[in-house]
């Protein structure tokens, strides 16, 4: 553990303020931060930012005293003695949004930024490769268990060799994995992959062009053809049956129930006492949760993903495209560097797929997907198989993948728009901004 002592902090700014203002070069790498009370009658504080081992502490110093404060003289050093009265340390409390704005990783948990990012990336090669899952299909996922596998090797030899590698956040860890494995190197892997479960079967090898495995066409969900007045209808029709049928079982639960397995017998009991608890406000809960998942406005558009390869174009090379077909709620990913996710009205969202899937513009191919798509799943074995092999702590639930529409912690929906994304260097030497 490193501590950095800023000194000159005005008494006004509370922990927000101060990491608005230092957020952007410390990158996350704040554990832990505590502010007391500066030298008597200077009316000012000193923050201690407590940092890992492996951060160079002098760069962010360096950092750190270029910022321009405005009118605070604030002095950031290395701190080699801690001050004698006992400090109290806080999680930096840094929104979703503010740490987009000021360009922070997610987290720079190693566990957590090498299994988020090697989940992006086989979801990728999903998302390409629209026949994956049915060709995995036939061997009962070996093929997409195997590919996981070879994911996660090259991930962790490059975290191995890289001690920075996860120091900021899957963004930085994907791009130098792309560095190594370009994308044209995505179906050969498949293949070989393939081959070699099939070698081992004694199966003659199947002989599959790249084109067999791409198919970008969306099949029409039915749900598209149904009127506003007619959803509504169906949902109101819906939500009364489900919840008399839930509200009916609930009544008929016997408390005193200890059937069959004794040591259940207590936890079984609590359970059902909850839900009887719950069910004057069951009817509530059911109606809410139906109609927040048959959103009429959110049926009028379709989620995609855009990938870029080898990178994404610049965002005021894109910006044209986007605003021709629409395009809203557009969110840059902290966990894969190459990969936008926005809405699309579904009336111009099958066009918007046979005009751009596929255009190169800026020198990035586009690849367009609709997010709604069939995929495999990381199972619990292969979780428990990579904590035994590989010593990693695969984080399963890292999602909720960024598909969705989630509000973030200030209350505002946590997607940023075009025009707030800062346009970078997209040539190929790897140090974009996008």
């Amino acid at each position: 553990m490193q501590i950095i002592a800023l000194k000159g902090i005005p008494c006004k700014w509370d922990q927000k303020s101060l990491l608005k203002m230092i957020g952007k070069v410390m990158k996350g790498h704040i554990q832990g931060i505590a502010l007391v009370p500066g030298p008597r009658f200077q009316y000012t504080k000193i923050a201690y930012l407590k940092i890992p081992k492996n951060v160079d502490a002098g760069k962010l110093v360096n950092g750190l005293n270029s910022i321009n404060f405005k009118k605070a003289a604030v002095i950031a050093e290395v701190c080699l003695t801690l001050p004698k009265t006992p400090l109290t340390w806080k999680q930096p409390n840094v929104s979703s949004k503010l740490k987009r704005k000021l360009k922070i990783p997610e987290s720079t948990d190693p566990g957590y930024v090498l299994s988020t990012t090697h989940g992006e990336l086989l979801m990728e090669l999903q998302y390409k490769y629209t026949g994956l899952v049915e060709l995995s299909e036939k061997s009962k996922h070996q093929l997409l268990l195997q590919i996981a596998r070879t994911l996660l090797g090259r991930l962790k030899y490059i975290v191995d060799k890289n001690g920075t590698a996860t120091s900021q956040g899957g963004f930085h860890l994907s791009k130098l994995y792309r560095k190594v494995h370009p994308h044209d190197g995505d179906f050969q892997m498949i293949l070989s992959t393939l081959h070699s479960i099939e070698d081992s079967a004694g199966m003659p090898r199947s002989q599959i062009e790249e084109n067999e495995l791409i198919s970008a066409k969306l099949a029409p969900k039915d749900v598209e053809n149904i009127s506003t007045e007619r959803m509504i209808q169906l949902r109101n029709k819906y939500s009364d049956k489900i919840t008399n049928k839930i509200v009916e079982h609930i009544s008929s639960l016997d408390v005193d129930d200890q059937t069959n397995v004794e040591e259940l017998g207590d936890a079984q009991k609590r359970v059902r006492q909850e839900l009887k608890n719950l069910l004057q406000h069951m009817p509530t809960i059911i109606k809410q949760t139906i109609a927040d998942n048959t959103n009429v406005d959110i049926l009028k558009h379709e989620r995609a993903r855009v990938y870029g390869e080898p990178y994404l174009p610049l965002p005021d090379q894109l910006n044209q495209t986007l605003m021709r077909f629409k395009a809203t709620k557009i969110h840059r990913s902290d966990r894969l560097y190459n990969i936008l996710r926005l809405n699309i009205p579904k009336s111009q969202f099958q066009k918007f797929m046979t005009v751009m899937d596929g255009k190169v513009i800026g020198g990035g191919k586009l690849i367009i997907r609709p997010s709604e798509m069939p995929v495999f799943k990381i199972p619990l074995d292969f979780i428990n198989e990579m904590k035994d092999v590989y010593g990693i702590d695969y984080k399963d639930k890292y999602d909720i993948m960024e598909d969705g529409m989630q509000e973030d912690d200030e209350g505002e929906t946590g997607h940023e728009e075009m025009d707030m994304l800062e346009a970078g260097n997209a040539e190929p030497e790897w140090n974009e901004s996008w």
